[in-house]
């Protein structure tokens, strides 16, 4: 039998930290998740991705962080595809649904060696009874782990080397820190330098990026865009056909940058 970590990750010094709102989601329509919705070809219709471009999803689900599963700044998942499976790529998004609670810290995850969990960058403890969109996804072409370090950090960025990623302004990208022993209390988002040609995770708040920081990457074209009206809410509508006919469905979120920063946990 497997031993959990002899220690949790080490809680860094509480930091101050600010909340914004989305630019870039990701809709479960592309995988299949209960309850399946009859299909209706009156909906608009949403186009597929081409078979070269879908991830392997292992998993999709909803967890909920009950006191039994909370730990410090940690909630610890269970899942039968996650249990005791090291090698899997998790994507998270905080998911409101109708009664919350809200949770507005930074995220991230990490496997303590027997279950993965999801926890608080800044060490604050988990909020009790959030509830937390889960896609688990197989390392392959379409994701990988990306870590920082000298040579691909500038500031508060981290520059992304994949040939799916370089030279290709038009890619869409889901993000998630991976906990492999270095804390980045920050949030985080997505953007296209053009002189480079490269895509960039980076800290909302331009603090710097640490070194060896880890990140889950998705690339995936059934991933799309949506821009935050100019609103006196902390939220807004997705505008998008799965989202309008499927409320059952799960959406996992990325902040993009297209010139506006929005330092808020989505």
């Amino acid at each position: 039998m497997k031993k959990r970590s002899s220690s949790h990750p080490p809680v860094p010094a509480l930091r101050r930290l600010g909340f914004w709102l989305t630019a870039a989601a990701l809709l479960a329509s592309a995988f299949p998740i209960p309850p399946v919705p009859s299909a209706n070809a009156s909906l608009p219709a949403v186009p597929e991705p081409a078979p070269q471009s879908s991830p392997v999803v292992i998993a999709a689900f909803q967890h909920i962080a009950a006191p039994p599963t909370l730990r410090a700044n940690q909630t610890i998942l269970d899942h039968p595809m996650l249990n005791g499976n090291p090698n899997v790529l998790l994507f998270v998004t905080a998911d409101y649904g109708t009664i919350g609670p809200y949770h507005e810290k930074p995220v991230g995850v990490w496997y303590d060696g027997i279950r993965w969990t999801i926890f608080n960058q800044d060490g604050s403890p988990m909020t009790p009874n959030v509830r937390f969109n889960v896609l688990a996804v197989k390392p392959g072409d379409h994701a990988y782990m990306h870590v920082a370090h000298l040579d691909n950090i500038s500031g508060s960025m981290t520059s992304l080397d994949h040939p799916f990623l370089n030279g290709n302004p038009k890619a869409r990208l889901l993000v998630t820190p991976n906990w492999i022993g270095t804390y980045n209390p920050h949030v985080i988002g997505v953007r296209y330098e053009e002189q480079m040609g490269r895509w960039m995770i980076f800290n909302q708040d331009y603090q710097p990026m640490p070194e060896g920081a880890a990140f889950n990457v998705l690339i995936w074209d059934a991933i799309f865009d949506v821009t935050a009206p100019k609103v006196p809410y902390n939220w807004f509508p997705i505008d998008h056909p799965t989202a309008i006919h499927y409320p059952e469905i799960l959406v996992f979120v990325t902040q993009y940058w297209t010139g506006v920063e929005n330092n808020n946990e989505v």
